[in-house]
């Protein structure tokens, strides 16, 4: 995912580190937003719709409602929701945030290695888990919209509270 946002500002106090410093606290700031705002509507039913999460089978749904009593998308115990929803690890520079959540899923690691002899049951287990996390990774056109506003705001928050407000500016000697 990426978002492009022009400032143009006549200060020229910002120097390119105190710039770098605000976008990269900007990125920051609008991937922990994106966490805790837009990630929990992947474990409710408007994911269905919202993040074109693929319908389950009739008789997997029919399991889910008899045995835990609900047929949320992305949810069978609760467990992948718990995990997903409550650990997050953001790293982020003045190009780009990434959010990395860990994923109890079960099927795989992630990588697929055709080996020969390897069983159908095998094959799909590993495509199906990837279908799983592409579908937590999904993000909506609207919330693109509102996480490039929110990182401007973010930006314009982070240079008003570093330069603008009477933060430290440093001037090197000699330049």
């Amino acid at each position: 995912m990426q978002l492009a946002i022009t400032v143009i500002t006549p200060d020229p106090r910002i120097f390119v580190r105190e710039h770098n410093r605000a976008v990269r606290e900007a990125n920051v700031e609008t991937a922990r937003y994106h966490h805790e705002q837009h990630m929990p509507d992947h474990f409710k039913m408007v994911g269905y719709t919202k993040y074109g999460i693929a319908k389950r089978s009739a008789g997997y749904n029919k399991r889910k409602q008899r045995k835990y009593n609900h047929v949320l998308p992305l949810v069978y115990t609760g467990r992948t929701r718990q995990v997903v929803l409550s650990q997050r690890q953001i790293r982020a520079t003045p190009k780009a945030a990434r959010l990395i959540m860990r994923a109890p899923l079960q099927g795989g690691t992630g990588r697929i290695r055709w080996r020969a002899g390897m069983s159908k049951k095998q094959v799909n287990s590993a495509v199906e888990m990837l279908k799983r996390v592409s579908e937590l990774e999904a993000v909506s056109a609207d919330e693109v919209a509102t996480l490039a506003t929110m990182r401007g705001r973010y930006y314009v928050d982070s240079v008003n509270k570093n330069i603008a407000a009477g933060g430290r500016v440093r001037k090197r000697a000699g330049r």
